[in-house]
């Protein structure tokens, strides 16, 4: 679904795809890594089913019924349904902050760049969704974006390490701080590059001010 597609692009830019878990550590650890891992595949599960919902065609076309047709219906709709999905995720972060200790530490930072970042794109009649979302604006920027994702490569494990204990406390490097530097090392590198895709240049800089700016991010800038 394109609701689906917009909470992608949403946890791109800033709080990557951290619903996802690859494969598990071997390790002493294991047994009670899995144990995490496995409940934490649950919540997520039953926080997509909560979202999921307020997403259908019936829903949808009530938006447009609203608020008329669009260059981005699912921009409109998704930012209409601000207050339940984020309802959903703040669930989830309180069941997932149950999990571990790691998990009891990261979720606050989690729900909060979630909200953040969910009200930063619907701001001005969702103007930075519909510019990421925009067609002409993405053709322009892939190249360049996917070469600017690379740094993201440093968060390689921190989807699983959100919420669950590393198997060496001693080597965990993956931190709140870690991902907002890497974060805003991706944010300046597509800036650099979209020179030539202006709308994409703007809402570029924008996202960038708006993450030094943050409330999650804004202390270790």
């Amino acid at each position: 679904m394109a609701s689906h597609r917009l909470l992608i692009i949403i946890g791109t830019l800033l709080a990557v795809s951290i619903l996802a878990f690859s494969d598990p550590i071997h390790s002493s650890y294991e047994s009670r890594f899995l144990e995490c891992k496995s409940k934490a595949t649950e919540v997520k599960n039953n926080f997509e089913s909560c979202y999921e919902r307020d997403f259908d065609d019936e829903a949808v076309n009530e938006t447009i019924r609203i608020f008329g047709n669009s260059n981005c219906n699912s921009c409109t709709h998704l930012c209409r349904k601000k207050a339940e999905v984020s309802k959903c995720f703040g669930k989830m972060t309180e069941e997932m902050a149950t999990l571990s200790n790691k998990a009891a530490v990261m979720m606050p930072f989690v729900r909060n760049i979630f909200d953040g970042t969910y009200s930063a794109v619907c701001e001005n009649d969702a103007e930075i969704m519909r510019a990421i979302m925009n067609p002409e604006s993405r053709i322009c920027m892939e190249d360049q974006v996917q070469e600017c994702l690379r740094n993201m490569e440093a968060l390689h494990d921190i989807d699983k390490l959100f919420f669950c204990d590393h198997t060496n406390p001693d080597n965990d490097k993956l931190t709140s701080e870690l991902f907002c530097q890497t974060t805003l090392s991706t944010l300046e590198c597509i800036k650099a590059r979209s020179g030539n895709c202006p709308d994409f240049h703007r809402t570029t800089i924008s996202l960038e001010n708006k993450l030094r700016n943050s409330y999650s991010c804004s202390k270790y800038y």
